[in-house]
């Protein structure tokens, strides 16, 4: 059990180990917009590369994609062309650093795709990469898209912050995942708050009314604290990770990161057998 006295970012909780043969995959998800997700997501995927992972990361933020962004890159093709123009996919990935991959996103009104589309292209993607984890950056609130990345994957991270509107939302999100993938496997993340207290306090807020109302309560993978370097990274377009290594909301990451990595250690021989 998490003691509360102790000042860690990061909790030690058993992520998942009931995986597929291969690969397993994350998605990171939010009820509102404008919490982070897409910050933790790419940083997560840096710090995974980093420790020797071979990892995907994919922007299934098709409405506002910001992936490409916040690594500085400036993609030939998006996922999209998957199916839109019949690119090969190995030709869309974009090899980033080491060890790790990107597709991204377009939102051009001109690639949207038909939700038959979208479950087509990531078919092709979880088929055709060859890779250790696939991480998916979703869409704030709640679409089709967002139930079909959640329902393959093997960790569902819901970001949330301690404005009330996130928490609303973010129950809101758990409840319709929780509906359409029963089996589902869900922890939180807190971002851009003072302290553990106030983590503590957001997350106590959003399983009061998962207990209440849902039968079910989440636990937090940790907290992130505001920092100002992240702003300064995002203006760099630089991961934070990279950017200011040592910063406190760097320093919670790599944390995260950390206990994902172990997680992927111990079912790793499972994943190598499908390679």
């Amino acid at each position: 059990m998490w003691n509360k006295s102790e000042d860690s970012n990061s909790r030690h909780i058993h992520l998942n180990t009931m995986v597929p043969l291969s690969p397993y995959i994350i998605t990171f998800c939010s009820g509102k917009s404008g919490v982070g997700k897409s910050i933790i997501a790419a940083n997560i995927a840096s710090l995974l590369s980093n420790r020797g992972v071979e990892i995907l990361l994919c922007d299934a933020h098709h409405t506002s994609p910001a992936v490409d962004k916040l690594f500085g890159i400036d993609p030939v093709y998006y996922w999209q062309d998957i199916v839109v123009n019949r690119i090969d996919l190995q030709r869309i990935t974009v090899q980033q650093r080491p060890h790790l991959k990107l597709v991204a996103g377009s939102p051009s009104s001109e690639l949207q795709l038909s939700t038959e589309q979208f479950k087509s292209s990531l078919q092709t993607i979880i088929s055709e990469i060859k890779a250790e984890c696939i991480i998916f950056d979703c869409n704030s609130g709640v679409s089709s898209e967002i139930i079909e990345c959640c329902s393959i994957s093997t960790i569902i991270f819901v970001v949330l912050t301690d404005e009330p509107g996130a928490v609303i939302d973010a129950y809101g999100l758990i409840k319709i995942i929780r509906a359409r993938v029963p089996l589902s496997q869900i922890y939180l993340i807190i971002n851009n708050v003072i302290d553990l207290e106030d983590a503590d306090d957001t997350t106590t807020k959003l399983n009061r009314a998962t207990t209440h109302f849902l039968d079910s309560e989440y636990t937090s993978m940790g907290f992130i604290p505001y920092d100002r370097e992240v702003r300064s990274s995002i203006i760099h377009q630089h991961v934070l990770c990279d950017y200011s290594p040592m910063s406190p909301a760097a320093q919670a990451l790599e944390a995260m990161a950390s206990q994902i990595k172990d997680t992927l250690d111990a079912v790793k021989p499972v994943i190598a057998t499908s390679y």
